[in-house]
Formats: structure tokens, sequence, C-alpha cells
């Protein structure tokens, strides 16, 4: 203990102004980042996260851009070709159209887009240009091009390389088991579906020819959905993407070529089959136009020698004429007789049909009464063409192909819904007109009644023969022009632009990837960032002890940087400025009687509790305040080291040892400060707080100093805190930024709210200066204090705080 003696409390009081001088003075706001709302609060704790994480941030950005360049090393920018077909639209229904040779559009629109997708197009196409082997390196390329593969190719990546003796090819997996050997001049891999003969002077002893072999539907399937088809009014556009522009140029020329010879082969097959349904119901006009004739002729000769009924002979035939009703009666007699017969032949027609299961249209056609339904001839007609379309899409495609099931299903609603229902409909008419001649005749006199059957016979024989002789004709007419079409075929799809090799990538994805590489590493450092912050256990945010402890905070110590053991002179006024505004905090926090008398304590270990209850009474001291910190951590004290003192005699020399008060008070460097260090180390020091002699020691120090600050050990350490702060009265909270359990802090407030102890806040300590939302509690740089020369050489220099983090 230094010679001066231990202050008078009165005649202290006298000489220096008390705490109530200033109470006058309004108290310290609170922080504005309190009076947000919980959104704002939200962002800036994200932007303090990212700020604080920005390592994991930078290692994610550097995790993207590895991950990008990989990518773009390993990908091929993307080339684009693309040809023009024009399709014929015309329909044919003009005046001037060839509409025999043109009977109008082969397929819809969507009928052109599936051509160009199916099998019949796409599988030579991919025989031709040997799309199912893919070498590995393109200068292999050559000796694939008589490479072949049968339908029972088995697909899969291979090697082929030299025997080591040389004298043979060797044909290998990728997992290097040899699969065929053959010798130079003759076919390998035939047990896997290959029909190859390689050029054994193209593969050498030293770099294996590496190559893949697909399935050529499978590859066609591929070509099926890569191909871009447009349809645009009469122009169809194909185009394709790929990594090799020779290779997709060739592709899509391939595919236009093979489609505009497909629609020609189709369009051919059309007239083809129409012509052979038209040369069939040909056949069959011809041979009942003959029928007719000699019936007719041989009706004639048996009756040239027959008189009439005027006793006239009939020459040549019956042609006399006779008055208006007999002619009238003739002429129905005869009709009546045509109708019946007609009748029957339509329904010995429709029945035909049913044993067909196609319907009979030649033997319809031939028939009177149905020539003279246009409706039913058109409906005749129409089925033709729509059944030699079904024919000759069936050629090309399967069963279940969309044209060949849409064409079948036309060919089937007109056979057996809409001809069946004509056919009907001219049956009632002929049973309706039956019905009207039977009635006249009925009604006729007998003289009329009794005309010869020949002349009914003849005039029938002669319709029948005439009706034959013109569908003779017209079915004769549409067989030439049927037969001239397939002669002079010109397809409905021609070839407008060809593809050209692009010399420029149409899209290169590698400087996408690389940017989305980019931006998920940065989003996923931004992630992880925000992540760490959730789940990091430690105090980081004013919110936290705020909302989370319920505790205000009355201060905030920066970090402070050191250089050479020495704070800098920014960091030591930034510390000095700090404590000073947690001295006017504490004394207006502090509700207690005078003197003020409050233990410092912590959650944990290494929160700075000593630093902040030495440096508070400093600054207490500095206002003049009498002002006595005591060590009460008796197990590890480290208050004499920080004012450079004994740590004995001390508390525990007082409690356990008899020393005196006189004798444990040390004097500091300050005029206006005192210490009890921790003293002597006793096993029983703990034991030791909780006597009266402590109590007698606060009494005695409360009679002759302002302020009593006592250091106690963290709360998570021991009791003593808890009995330190209960025989103050008083707490002071010290939390460390990032250090400060949370989870930890909270369970021992808990414990203090059972103990009759005013806690007066919280100090947030080793706050990082303008970081997030502490950059409230940051103070202005550059706006220290600076002293001015003394005025007498014997004036002591102002003392520094003993600021240590």
């Amino acid at each position: 203990m230094t010679d001066r003696s231990l202050p008078s409390r009165e005649v202290s009081r006298a000489s220096v102004g008390h705490p109530t001088e200033y109470q006058a003075q309004p108290a310290p706001p609170a922080p504005a980042a309190w009076d947000q709302d919980e959104e704002t609060v939200d962002v800036r704790r994200y932007l303090t996260a990212i700020i604080r994480n920005k390592w994991i941030v930078l290692l994610g950005l550097c995790i993207g851009l590895i991950a990008g360049v990989l990518v773009h090393q390993s990908m091929n920018p993307v080339y684009s070709a693309q040809s023009t077909v024009w399709i014929d639209s015309d329909q044919g229904s003009g005046a001037g159209d060839a509409a025999p040779i043109r009977p109008g559009q082969l397929l819809t629109a969507g009928g052109w887009m599936d051509l160009m997708r199916s099998f019949t197009v796409l599988d030579p196409v991919v025989q031709n240009l040997r799309l199912f082997v893919s070498p590995e390196e393109p200068e292999h390329a050559g000796l694939f091009a008589n490479f072949e593969v049968t339908d029972d190719v088995r697909s899969g990546s291979y090697e082929v390389r030299r025997a080591e003796n040389g004298s043979a090819l060797v044909l290998f997996d990728r997992q290097g088991t040899e699969l065929d050997r053959a010798s130079p001049g003759e076919p390998i891999g035939v047990e896997f579906g290959f029909d190859w003969i390689p050029d054994a002077s193209a593969v050498n002893g030293t770099e294996p020819i590496a190559f893949s072999v697909s399935r050529p539907r499978e590859v066609a399937r591929g070509l099926y959905e890569g191909l871009d088809i447009q349809m645009q009014g009469t122009f169809m556009s194909v185009g394709l993407t790929g990594s090799d522009p020779v290779r997709t140029t060739r592709i899509v020329n391939g595919v236009v070529d093979r489609f505009t010879l497909v629609a020609e082969e189709l369009k051919r097959s059309k007239f083809d089959e129409l012509q052979g349904i038209l040369e069939e119901q040909l056949e069959y006009a011809a041979d009942n136009l003959e029928q007719a004739e000699f019936q007719l002729e041989n009706f004639k000769v048996q009756t040239i020698s027959l008189p009439s009924e005027q006793g006239t002979p009939v020459s040549p035939g019956l042609q006399q004429t006779q008055n208006p009703v007999f002619q009238n009666y003739f002429n129905l007699k005869v009709e009546q007789e045509e109708a019946r017969r007609d009748r029957i032949a339509i329904e010995r027609a429709m029945a035909r049909s049913e044993e067909r299961g196609r319907l009979a249209t030649e033997a319809l056609e031939i028939i009177p009464s149905v020539r003279e339904s246009s409706d039913l001839m058109s409906a005749l007609a129409l089925a033709s063409e729509r059944r030699a379309d079904l024919r000759a899409l069936e050629l090309r495609y399967t069963q279940d192909h969309p044209s060949v099931v849409d064409a079948r299903e036309d060919v089937l609603e007109l056979e057996r819904q809409n001809i069946p229902a004509l056919v009907s409909s001219l049956l009632r008419e002929i049973d309706a007109r039956l019905g009207d001649i039977d009635e006249f005749v009925g009604s006729a006199t007998q003289e009329l009644q009794q005309i010869p059957p020949r002349a009914v016979e003849e005039t029938r024989l002669e319709r029948q023969f005439e009706s034959a002789e013109n569908l003779f004709r017209d079915l004769q007419g549409r067989f030439e022009n049927a037969r001239l079409g397939a002669a002079s075929t010109v397809p409905d799809v021609q070839v407008l632009d060809r593809a050209q090799v692009p010399e420029t990538p149409s899209s290169d994805p590698r400087t996408r990837f690389l940017a989305l590489a980019i931006l998920a590493g940065i989003g996923l450092g931004l992630a992880g960032a925000v992540l760490r912050d959730r789940i990091d256990p430690t105090l980081r945010r004013p919110d936290q002890v705020t909302k989370d402890l319920g505790l205000p905070i009355l201060g905030t110590i920066p970090h402070a940087r050191s250089r050479n053991g020495k704070l800098r002179d920014e960091d030591h006024q930034q510390v000095v400025e700090a404590f000073r505004n947690l001295r006017l905090a504490v004394s207006y926090a502090h509700r207690g009687p005078e003197p003020m008398m409050v233990t410092v304590s912590s959650p944990g270990i290494g929160d700075g509790k000593s630093f902040t209850s030495s440096n508070l009474a400093l600054a207490f001291a500095e206002l003049g305040h009498r002002t006595l910190v005591i060590d009460g951590d008796v197990r590890r004290g480290t208050l004499h080291t920080l004012f450079g003192l004994d740590r004995r005699p001390g508390l525990t020399d007082f409690l356990g040892d008899g020393a005196s008060f006189e004798e444990v008070v040390q004097h500091t460097a300050h005029e206006t400060l005192w210490a009890i260090t921790s003293g002597s180390r006793f096993r029983d020091g703990p034991e030791l707080i909780g006597s009266p002699l402590m109590n007698r020691l606060l009494d005695e120090a409360a009679e002759r100093f302002d302020r009593i600050i006592i250091d106690s050990p963290p709360l998570g350490a021991a009791v003593d805190p808890y009995v330190l702060s209960t025989l103050s009265g008083s707490m002071l909270l010290v939390l460390r930024n990032g250090a400060t359990d949370q989870e930890v802090a909270t369970t021992r407030l808990e414990e203090l709210g059972r103990l009759p102890v005013d806690i007066l806040g919280a100090v947030l300590n080793d706050v990082p200066s303008g970081a997030g939302a502490y950059k409230y509690y940051s103070y202005l740089p550059g706006y220290g204090v600076e002293g001015e020369e003394p005025r007498s050489s014997d004036k002591a220099p102002e003392p520094r705080l003993t600021a240590k983090v």
C-alpha cells in the first residue's frame, strides 16, 4: 500500500462534485436500430452476416468459378443448320387446274410435319450417313466409311487395337475386356452386330481406335426429338443444332432430301392405287356394257318379225308414235320396271359389301338410279379416292401411324355411315316413285294396261344399254386421267434453301454455364453465410440482447487493434469514449442507494469482464469520484497485473488471514482510484466470499468511497458472482461479440432472476467498428481530445486507461 492515507468520504464529498449534479441531463437515447421494424432489422442482419462471413461467400465464388471453368472446358459451342422446304398447298379447285393430274393436296400441314419426323424418313438418313457409329477422335472418321450394323447390333463403347504380335486386330470394350479378334481383311465384331472390315493399316500398335455404337432406331429417335420443324403457310423450316457444324449440316440436308423423295413416292403410289381401282371398275363396266348391248341386240332380232298393235310391222324395234296418254303410260311402265330392277341391284350390292367387309363401289356405280343421284356418285368417287390414299399411306407407314389411322377413319366413315345413309335415302325415293307409278297404272284403262310387254322390255333394254355406255365412258375418262397423272407426277414438296455449313456458333452455352456457375457459387456462399449466422450460437447482434435476453445495452466497447503491444491512438480514443458513455449509462441505470456498488461479471471466460471493470473504475476516477475496484475473483484474479500492484495482501487476506482494511487497499497511479486485489490463494477462498467479513469489508468501503466496482468470476465458473451480486445489490453483465454463448447467457440470467439482484444491463465488448447494426455505436474518427502543453512542469500527465482486450 502507498503512503497515501485512505480518503474520508465526507471531506471528499465536499471537494468533488457528486453525480447528482448532472441528473438533469437527458438519458442517452436508444440506438436507432432498435426502433426499426422487423423487416429492416432482418435485412440489416443479413448484410451483417454476409460481411462477417465474407470468406464463405468468397469460398462459394471460388467453387462456382472452378466448376464453371471445368464445364467451359468440357463443353463445345452449338451450331445451328437450317433448311427451308416449299409445300404446294393448291387444292385443285380452280377451273384451270390440272385436276386429273393433281386431285388435291397429299397431306395437311400437320401431316407434312409428321412425315418429316417419321422413321420412313429418318431411318434411311441414319443408315446413309452412318450416324449409328461415332468415333471418339474426328480424324478416325474415315476408318468407319464401310461400317455397317445388323438388326441385332449391341450398343456400347468399344476400342480396336492391334494385337501385341501385330498379326491381328482385337476388339475391346471400354473396361478392357477382349471381345473379338480378327486377321487383317476379315470382319470383326460379327457376334455384336458389326458388319465391318477395318483398314488394318490405319490401326497402329500404340494408339487404340475408340468409338461408340448405337442402334439405328435409337439414333433416329434422337433425331425425332432434336429436329426443330416450323410450319409457316406453305413453307416449312427444318433446323438442327449440334457441336459439329459439318455433321449437323449433312444431317439436315439428308433429312430434307429423303423427305422430298418419300413425298414424291407417296404421291406416285397414290396415283398408282387410284389407277388400279379405276381399272378394276372399268373392266366391270365394260362387261356390263357388253352384256347390255348383247341383250338389246338379241331382243331386236327376236322381235323384228312380230306385228305391232295396229297390224303394222315393227321396224326396227317398237318405234311407232302413240298419243300422249299412251306414250306417258308406256314410259311409266318402263320406269316402273327399271326402278324395281335398280332396287334389287342396290340391295344385292349392299349385301355383297357386307360379305366383303368393304363397299362394292363398282357394283353401285353401274346402277342407273345410283348414276342419277349426284350426291351418292360424289360420295362413291370420294370413297375410291380416299381408299387409294389409304393404300398409299399403308405402303409407307405402320398401321398405328396417325396419318394411316386418320385415313382409315375417313374411309370407314364414308363406307359405313355416309354412303349407306345416301343409299337408304335413294331406296326411299325409289319406293316413293314406285308407289306413284303403281297408283297411276292401277287407275288406267284396260286398253292402256294391255300394251305388249315387249314394248316395255325394249325400252328398258335401251335405257340399260345407254346407262352402261355412259358409265363406261366416264370410268374410261377417269382411268385415262389417273394413268396420265401417274406418268407425269409433280411432287408436292420442293427444297427451297439447302442448309449451309455455319461458320459461327448460334449459341455458346459455355459462357452461359460459366456465368450460371459463378452466380450459383455466389448464391451458395450467401446462403452459407446466412445459414452460419442462423446456426451461430454466439451473440452478435443487439436484438439478441434486447429481445432474446431482455437486457438494455448500456454501452459497447469497440474492437481495439494493437501495434507492438500498444493500442493505436485512434482505437485508444474510441475505447476512452466508449467507457465515458458506459460510465454515464451506469450512473443513470443504478437505482440503489449511495454509494454506487456494482458487481461486474460475464456468462463465460474471456468475455472481458476484468477489462470492463478496471476501465469503468478508471472512468469514474477520472471524473473525480473516489473509486474502489475489488478483484472478487479469488481463483484467477488478474486486476493486480492491470494496475501494476501486488497481489498480496488482498481480499482473501482480509477475509481469512486477519489483514486490516487499510492493509489490503492499494492506491493506484490515479489520484482517486484504489484497488483491492484478489490476495493469497486459499482452498477455502470461495467460501470466504460469503462470510460476514465480506459484508464488513463492503460496509467499510461504502463509508470511504463513492464508487465501488467488484470484478467477479464468470457466472458459469462458480457461485462466487451470485454471492457478490447479492451483496452489492446490482450487476453489470459483460457480453463479448462472437464469443458469448446465447443459450448459456439465457440460463445464467434465469438463475440470477431468482436472486435479489438488480441487473443494470449489458455491455457489448469487442464490437467491430461500423459493422452492420453496430454502426450506431461507432465513434467519429479524428474527434479525440488533443491536450496542450501544461502551464507548470509539476503537473502530472493525464493517466491513460488500462485498455487491454
